[in-house]
């Protein structure tokens, strides 16, 4: 493995579902962006992770003709026939990794064990990527400081809009959060919290499962 390049490893006969798992590997023991591939009925799939290099711009950049391909600066997935696998193959391998300055991940994991959204385009990607294969959880999203500006109740539960504050992790923005079944008083405009957590609807709301008022 040359950590100098995208490397483009087959495997044969693996599980499509464990790919994912396979770059994930690849790259933290041996330190190397890539991308792993396998066929699957009369077409091969993918699944990229990196670094270095802003796998997106490189899957984009490819002399080829994908079926279907989504994906990050870390990390991306992608469907593509035979025929245009070699020329796939052929153009990533030309590709030198090239260091990319600002080397934070877009998903960080907190001691809460939960992944925090990073930017628009983490979400974007995300939802490409999705459903994050079969029988899988939800992913579960934290997002520290957060306004809600506008609150209706309907029944027992309250329909927000929330105000993402600008901070280390996640650009100013608004976003609607979904509280099902909460009575808090404290749930209304102008309250302010420390944080919420929820699973990301593919429209963009917050499906609310836990919060931290600001004392």
């Amino acid at each position: 493995i040359d950590n100098s390049h995208i490397n483009v490893i087959e495997i044969e006969n693996a599980d499509k579902s464990m790919i994912g798992l396979v770059s994930s590997f690849i790259l933290n023991r041996y330190n190397c962006d890539n991308i792993v591939v396998t066929k699957y009925k009369d077409f091969y799939v993918g699944s990229a992770r990196s670094k270095y290099s802003d796998m997106f711009e490189c899957l984009c950049n490819a002399d080829c003709t994908y079926i279907s391909m989504g994906s990050h600066k870390n990390a991306g997935g992608l469907s593509i026939t035979k025929e245009e696998f070699c020329k796939f193959k052929n153009s990533i391998e030309k590709n030198k990794v090239i260091k990319i300055e600002d080397n934070r991940t877009l998903l960080e994991i907190n001691e809460n064990n939960f992944d925090i959204i990073m930017s628009d385009e983490m979400k974007d990607c995300l939802l490409e990527l999705s459903p994050f294969g079969q029988g899988n959880p939800n992913i579960l999203f934290k997002i520290n400081n957060v306004s809600i500006i506008d609150c209706k109740k309907v029944k027992k539960h309250k329909f927000t809009l929330l105000e993402i504050q600008e901070n280390n992790t996640f650009e100013c923005k608004i976003i609607e959060g979904l509280f099902f079944g909460v009575y808090d008083k404290d749930i209304k405009a102008g309250t302010k919290l420390e944080y919420v957590t929820g699973i990301l609807t593919l429209e963009g709301n917050l499906i609310v499962s836990s919060y931290r008022i600001k004392k």
